[in-house]
């Protein structure tokens, strides 16, 4: 599965996200289609995401807070799965390549991959569960 942002648009596998609206104060974009997507990147090497989806019915949410540490980007996240919260941690080191890692707070682990053409941005989808 891969996620990230190219050509103007959110990708989260086969779901894309189009901006809906102009860029608002602080840097927030928005973004639409099948999930609502909200980025605010304030510029000081931190990015936060709010999404939220309609998943047999139930809206879903998911929050997601990604930091820069030295050559790795950490993203952590919090999902909103109908039954309880769900959280993980996204680890994408730079030195290895352009593929998240993934890991819930249950131990399961998935890779998010990000093309060559594209650029990380905080996953705020529950990949994999």
């Amino acid at each position: 599965m891969s996620a990230y942002f190219g050509g103007g648009r959110i990708h989260v596998g086969a779901m894309t996200l189009a901006q809906v609206a102009p860029p608002g104060s602080a840097g927030r974009l928005l973004y639409g289609g099948d999930a609502s997507y909200a980025l605010s990147e304030p510029g000081n090497g931190t990015a936060r995401a709010a999404s939220a989806w309609t998943e047999g019915g139930v809206m879903r949410t998911g929050t997601c807070t990604l930091r820069t540490e030295l050559v790795r980007l950490i993203d952590e996240c919090t999902f909103d799965t109908g039954t309880g919260a769900l959280t993980s941690v996204d680890v994408l080191d730079l030195r290895e390549g352009s593929t998240w890692r993934r890991t819930y707070a249950d131990g399961r682990q998935v890779d998010i991959n990000v093309p060559a053409d594209g650029a990380a941005v905080p996953i705020a989808f529950p990949i994999g569960r």
